[in-house]
């Protein structure tokens, strides 16, 4: 699969997830086992401190995580994240 189609077929399937939807994630860059992903940090997805939460990057870095891994199959397939942590240091 090329890299302008697997971008298509990926803009396709983002379009298919509420959740990315919501977020306002979008697509900067995508080929063959590489994605580029953004989110516009609103006000909703601050800290108390105004600062991006937690929680808003890491569901930036899981649907980004996956995006690249769909990359890697001809056709994409279903990717499901089993575990996923990480550890914010102020």
């Amino acid at each position: 699969m090329s890299d302008r189609a697997v971008s298509q077929e990926m803009g396709d399937f983002m379009r298919r997830i509420p959740f990315a939807q919501h977020l306002g994630i979008r697509i900067e860059a995508l080929e063959k086992g590489m994605a580029r992903l953004a989110l516009e940090i609103r006000p909703e997805f601050t800290t108390s401190w105004g600062t991006a939460h937690g929680g808003s990057i890491l569901a930036l870095l899981d649907i980004t995580l996956s995006m690249t891994a769909r990359t890697l199959f001809d056709p994409p397939r279903s990717i499901m994240t089993i575990d996923l942590s990480t550890q914010f240091i102020g």
